[in-house]
């Protein structure tokens, strides 16, 4: 099924909605944790004890998220089976494939979740991995230097 969409440098073009840019981001880093709580108790607010927890706990599976997609065609994809092409190549390394999906839906887009299992552990030596989403017919990839995710010395996947 074809939705009329297309995808240009991450980009959405469909002739119905205005442009969309879709946003690729590595959730389960530990300053995308910090960043997400500080978000939803404001600046200088104290972290609660369970905010704490989420900062602070080691996570079990890498968490990708794809913020921007247009609704029309997240509701089109919410069949696992169009999701499953999705991928995390790290090197020479086997592919991971997704374990599971959510979807979250916002006012005019709605944000895909891919947890992926630590399975294969991806180390700075690796020195980037690349992930593949793909959406239907859509595939988006994004391309993320481990050295940029570097954290007090340690890689923050």
């Amino acid at each position: 099924m074809r939705l009329g969409l297309e995808l240009v440098d991450r980009k959405i073009v469909d002739a119905d909605q205005p442009d969309s840019t879709l946003n690729i981001s590595w959730r389960s880093a530990l300053t995308m944790r910090k960043a997400t709580v500080r978000s939803r108790l404001g600046a200088g607010a104290p972290v609660p004890p369970e905010g704490q927890q989420l900062i602070t706990k080691d996570q079990e599976d890498y968490v990708i998220v794809v913020t921007g997609v247009p609704s029309r065609m997240a509701s089109a994809v919410q069949n696992p089976a169009l999701l499953k092409g999705s991928s995390l190549k790290v090197g020479r390394k086997e592919p991971i494939a997704p374990k599971g999906f959510d979807f979250q839906p916002r006012t005019q887009t709605t944000d895909i979740i891919f947890v992926f299992p630590k399975i294969t552990p991806i180390v700075a030596d690796d020195k980037e991995v690349e992930v593949v989403l793909k959406l239907g017919q859509i595939e988006a990839k994004k391309k993320f230097n481990l050295k940029e995710m570097i954290y007090n010395g340690k890689l923050e996947l």
